[in-house]
């Protein structure tokens, strides 16, 4: 009992002789050697010391980081305060990662105190390095500073001089740090103005659009995690000028890395700004703001070497200001081109149009048309030696139109003018590109009234962008079709037709293709009254055509295996017709002839169901026999023989039983 009392009380000063005294400190010398911190099972902390003189900037490396977990670090100054950080609470070393750390400032002059402590039974080395601030001396606007940091936990500051309102830039470039590169601005009174990240290895920079105050300014190079490396630091302020909109417009050369540019420019209603000849190798950022202040804008970017153009329609102020400020810090060139909208005065729906000319990369151009309130009206464009698309807005006495020309729509059609009044259209190309188009503004050419038993109507549509209207009466359940021939249009044009009620009635067939005759079929009207048939011509084209209403002529029920019947086809566009009664799984053969009595020697032969439905639709070149194995009902069977390109001539058909 007494040996096992003595072998406890034994055990107990072994162990708390293990513990009792925390290693003496180990000095470090500021800018000098660094040294390793070794953390064991033990579980003491490491300890060191250093010099301080007044008002000296500490910092420290923490790096070859081997810890199986996390450490904290404190450091005290000589009266005993915790000089971490601003919050007092230490720093801590992860496992396996290197750090940095930068004292408070103000320090006292004396010996201070640091202490490594293990958290979690953490083991391992790091090592650390105490160093000062690399002082790069004062930033000028018309050298580079370039800088090498070797030790690890080390910055690099610098001075610059700046006034109260003033812009500047600042850049690194030829960077090597392997990690992130903090550029930190504080002003004269120690307040920070700039904190951004510059990416391991890459150039790029942050603008001050506004110095706070007039004083000495102190810039701040800090490498995260402990980074070693070099780079060059540029102090820029922005190339100034002004721009007008009636000379060539300003080529903007950046030369210095993280340079951007400030100009400004007096406006007098609708402008435009139009960039080209960009060189830059990166986006390239541009901030547009009404007055001569910074006040909040849309900044826009620009791809690399991409031409872009920026409208103001309505500007909030008399004098507007814009920053080109190239991203990643590019360098490079471009054209920047202030235009005022060019007027082509006003238009009618007789005279000859306008001629817009674009003479200024970016200009838009605009022109008026006095409308009447529930008019329709188009406005076709004509004759454009302009590369690109272009954005079409009338604006109304009451609300606009906004649309879209381009090389396949040249035409902007309004089916109903919002009230009476003056409108303006604005024609904004989207590339910034000169040239000139013709504007023409149109009603509807109105065509008259088609009907089933006379001839067909001509028309001429002599004004580009100009539709076509017809009307007609029609009885519900009716199978009807139009014929255009001839047709000498040099564009092809839709082909709308609209019932009683004003909805659009489906058609087989919407198109017609330029010059040539053709035909539009609709199985059946959805309603009795009258009816409106629009052409509208695509692209803006004009020509002439004559349109021809007819019902289907009627064969008459066929027998099977009797006599076929002839039909003749004599207006453009019509369809004959012919039925024949069948049971449900019986066969048939249908032959047809007369193909080549129509000049275009073709037919588009159609066998319909009892209910409606399409069996077969083929187009047939010559005489043929169409084979129905196992027809799928019983009841009453239409075939529709249709030639192509509203051709004449007869068309004969049979049934046989097969």
């Amino acid at each position: 009992m007494l040996f096992s009392l003595l072998s406890a009380v034994a055990l107990l000063f072994q162990t708390t002789a293990v513990v009792s005294e925390p290693p003496d400190p180990v000095a470090i010398e500021v800018n000098g050697a660094s040294v390793v911190a070794t953390l064991t099972a033990s579980g003491a902390p490491a300890r060191f010391s250093f010099e301080v003189a007044e008002s000296q900037q500490i910092e420290f490396g923490f790096t070859a980081n081997t810890l199986t977990d996390r450490a904290q670090v404190t450091v005290l100054d000589p009266v005993g305060r915790d000089v971490t950080s601003s919050g007092g609470s230490g720093l801590y070393l992860p496992a396996g990662y290197d750090r940095d750390l930068t004292l408070k400032a103000s320090l006292i002059a004396g010996t201070y105190q640091m202490e490594i402590r293990p958290t979690g039974g953490a083991t391992g080395a790091v090592t650390v390095t105490a160093s000062t601030p690399l002082e790069l001396g004062v930033l000028t606007t018309t050298s580079e500073s370039p800088f090498t940091v070797t030790r690890p936990g080390q910055t690099a500051t610098a001075t610059f001089t700046g006034t109260a309102g003033d812009i500047v830039s600042l850049a690194l470039s030829d960077n090597t740090f392997p990690e992130t590169t903090d550029i930190k601005v504080f002003t004269p009174s120690n307040a920070i103005v700039v904190n951004y990240p510059v990416g391991a290895g890459s150039t790029n920079g942050t603008d001050i659009l506004k110095l706070p105050q007039t004083g000495t300014y102190r810039v701040v190079f800090d490498p995260k995690q402990g980074a070693s490396g070099s780079a060059t630091a540029t102090l820029s302020v922005p190339i100034t000028g002004t721009l007008t909109s009636t000379g060539p417009g300003e080529t903007v050369t950046i030369p210095r890395t993280g340079q951007i540019a400030d100009f400004t420019f007096p406006v007098s209603g609708h402008f435009s700004l139009g960039v080209t000849d960009n060189t830059f190798a990166a986006p390239v950022r541009l901030m547009l703001f009404a007055g001569t202040g910074l006040g909040i804008t849309s900044p826009v970017d620009i791809a690399a070497g991409q031409s872009i153009e920026l409208d103001t329609v309505s500007p909030s102020a008399s004098t507007y200001r814009v920053i080109v400020d190239p991203q990643r810090a590019g360098t490079g060139s471009l054209t920047l081109t202030l235009s005022h909208v060019g007027d082509a005065g006003t238009i009618t729906t007789t005279d000859g149009g306008a001629t817009l000319a674009i003479d200024r990369p970016g200009q838009d151009a605009t022109f008026t048309f006095h409308g009447t309130a529930g008019t329709p009206v188009t406005i076709g464009f004509s004759d454009s030696t302009l590369t690109t698309a272009s954005k079409v807005t009338v604006q109304g006495p009451a609300n606009g139109v906004t649309g879209t020309i381009d090389g396949n729509t040249t035409e902007l059609n309004i089916a109903k003018l919002s009230s009476t009044g003056t409108y303006r259209v604005i024609v904004d190309p989207v590339q910034p590109v000169t040239g000139t188009l013709r504007a023409t503004l149109s009603t509807s050419l109105q065509g008259g009234t088609l009907d089933f038993m006379n001839p067909g109507t001509p028309v001429s549509i002599d004004r580009p962008g100009q539709n076509a209207e017809f009307v007609f009466t029609g009885t519900a359940d009716t199978p009807i079709s139009f014929g255009f021939a001839p047709n000498s249009l040099n564009q092809a044009a839709r082909v709308t037709l609209y019932g009683p009620n004003g909805a659009q009635v489906p058609m087989l067939d919407s198109y017609l293709s330029p010059g040539t005759p053709g035909d539009i079929d609709i199985d059946r009207l959805p309603q009795t009254g009258a009816y409106r048939l629009v052409v509208e011509p695509e692209r803006s084209g004009t020509g002439a055509m004559t349109v021809t209403l007819s019902d289907r002529v009627s064969g008459g029920p066929l027998t099977s295996g009797g006599p076929p019947a002839s039909v003749r086809i004599g207006r453009p566009g019509q369809d004959s017709v012919y039925t024949f009664t069948a049971t449900a799984g019986e066969g048939v053969r249908v032959p047809i002839s007369g193909v080549t009595s129509f000049p275009e020697g073709a037919l588009r032969v159609r066998v319909l169901r009892p209910d409606g439905g399409v069996l077969s639709n083929q187009v047939v070149t010559y005489d043929t026999s169409y084979d129905l194995q196992s027809l799928p009902m019983t009841g009453t069977y239409t075939v529709v023989a249709d030639p192509t390109r509203a051709g004449t001539g007869e068309t004969t058909v049979g049934v046989q039983p097969r």
